[in-house]
């Protein structure tokens, strides 16, 4: 058994009492950002916060943009990701009168999200199930400041390098937090990705774990 997280890893041995491996996912470090791909979404490099995930209940989209909702400075949020679904239906409903809350749907070329992400103030990953999650490594090599979801999956991987939420009550204040104080934290998580989450050093792993294994059929 392989886990991708520590906490998939635990749930394996608490749920069937067994041992994994751990071999987390990876990310690519952005070194190459540009700002005139702002322009294609008319946004302005760190004047604005966003999102990506899918917009499901479980990736908490509804308890970031209540506190966004009211924010009474009403900065700008992008909400990237499918939203032509029942539940983004729901959501792009219930917060149509908030302006400054903007619903962009998919985005798919992965220069565009990584610029989106290097050049926003705040970066919010609401994800609460799952493993290692790709989208969250990709933040965290895009030097992206992150208000995360607080739970065993997301805190493995961010440690001390981010804020966490479970209500709308404890983002609201966060959303006076302006990214350029953070340099030290948005350093320690690029170089999470540069030293244990960079893809040589993975499929190293994966290597070495299926050589073990076949040593004991062979």
């Amino acid at each position: 058994l392989i886990a991708d997280s520590r906490g998939i890893q635990e749930y394996l041995k608490n749920t069937y009492s067994q041992d994994s491996t751990y071999i987390p996912y990876g990310a690519n470090l952005f070194d190459n950002p540009n700002p005139s791909v702002l322009e294609a979404y008319n946004v302005e490099p760190y004047k604005y916060n966003m999102l990506i995930a899918r917009l499901e209940p479980e990736n908490n989209i509804e308890t970031i943009l209540e506190a966004v909702n009211n924010d009474p400075d009403k900065n700008l949020f992008l909400v990237i990701g499918k939203h032509d679904t029942r539940y983004g239906a729901y959501l792009k409903q219930r917060y149509a009168s908030s302006d400054h809350i903007k619903f962009l749907g998919g985005i798919y070329d992965l220069d565009h999200l990584n610029n989106l992400r290097h050049y926003s103030n705040l970066y919010f990953h609401g994800h609460s199930v799952g493993g290692t999650n790709p989208s969250l490594l990709e933040a965290m090599a895009s030097d992206a400041l992150i208000i995360a979801h607080k739970n065993i999956f997301n805190e493995s991987i961010l440690g001390d390098c981010a804020y966490y939420f479970t209500t709308p009550a404890e983002i609201l204040p966060r959303l006076k937090l302006v990214k350029e104080d953070y340099t030290a934290w948005i350093a320690s998580n690029r170089d999470k990705i540069r030293n244990h989450y960079n893809w040589p050093s993975i499929n190293q792993q994966y290597e070495k774990t299926i050589m073990t294994c076949l040593k004991t059929l062979y």
